[in-house]
């Protein structure tokens, strides 16, 4: 008796999970169109923002090495006072200018290690190097005051 009730449950159990399918595959069909149309309209915004980010970050990042190096020029030939004038902005261009310059120095030199057979000793070195960079920036971060 127990088996007759449980192939019962079994059989009502598999035809509403065939309706449930039938269901969702006609709801699938009847609306794929409209989401795919809006998937395609999300994925070309996606794909304009992404195609502009790298524009963005290297004018973002080339203004802020020609500020950095125009502020230096300013400061060593034709203002000396003005690191004490604007001490936290000038000291924030100098840390982006020191930031760019490691970066640039990490990314060749990390290429030319790689064919000289060297990359740990190098990958070694800019880590210890970026370890000072980040204390660096840290005690500057300390010392602000408003």
């Amino acid at each position: 008796m127990e088996k007759a009730i449980g192939k019962n449950m079994n059989a009502t159990h598999a035809t509403a999970l065939k309706a449930n399918k039938t269901k969702m595959a006609s709801w699938w069909t009847t609306n794929k169109p409209a989401i795919s149309a809006k998937a395609t309209k999300v994925i070309n915004i996606l794909d304009k923002f992404f195609d502009n980010v790298p524009k963005f970050l290297g004018r973002l990042i080339a203004s802020g090495v020609i500020w950095a190096i125009v502020l230096n020029v300013v400061s060593a030939y034709f203002w000396p006072e003005l690191p004490d004038k604007i001490p936290v902005f000038y000291e924030f261009c100098n840390g982006f200018l020191v930031l760019v310059e490691y970066l640039i120095k990490v990314a060749f030199g990390g290429i030319a290690s790689i064919f000289n057979g060297s990359f740990f000793e190098v990958a070694k070195s800019n880590l210890q190097e970026f370890a000072n960079l980040w204390n660096t920036f840290w005690s500057w971060a300390g010392s602000l005051t408003f």
